[in-house]
């Protein structure tokens, strides 16, 4: 079943957040990896960074997940502050993420832009850029990468000698 019919941007972006911000306080990935674009791009202070394999995303929600855990997180607090249509199927949108634990607000807000794509029916992220100023491990956290598999000798090389 596809997403529901939106008539403003503000209404995209506000669902795409309550979908990602569900599956993210649940640690459900399978709920939230259906909610990006591959490949997409995403940049932090650090830098930009492709992303094409599910893969990837699964290394930084868990990431993302255990800073989260690491620093007490209770409770992600997203309000979009600005969403406009930039074609039917094309949403871009500012949000801005506060961190609780319980009542106390543990890391300083930070915007995040996105652009928001209908596909086939859903609405998707296809691109994030984050500006995390005071949180090295959260920035660390997105930029985290799938270790590559160990390439194993060729059996035609023979031993080493």
């Amino acid at each position: 079943m596809a997403d529901p019919i939106f008539s403003t941007a503000l209404e995209v972006s506000n669902y795409l957040l309550e979908k990602t911000g569900a599956a993210m306080e649940a640690a459900d990935f399978e709920a939230f990896i259906p909610l990006f674009k591959l490949p997409q791009e995403m940049e932090t202070f650090d830098g930009r960074r492709m992303i094409s394999d599910p893969e990837e995303i699964r290394a930084i929600f868990h990431a993302v997940r255990a800073h989260y855990d690491k620093i007490g997180v209770t409770e992600i607090v997203r309000n979009c502050v600005k969403a406009e249509f930039m074609a039917h199927d094309t949403v871009a949108a500012t949000h801005e993420t506060r961190l609780l634990r319980g009542h106390q607000l543990i890391q300083e807000p930070y915007p995040c832009f996105s652009v928001l794509r209908l596909i086939d029916g859903y609405w998707q992220v296809a691109y994030s850029q984050y500006a995390i100023a005071d949180s090295p491990e959260q920035n660390a956290a997105l930029a985290t990468k799938v270790p590559s598999p160990i390439k194993a000798h060729s059996s035609e090389e023979g031993p080493k000698t």
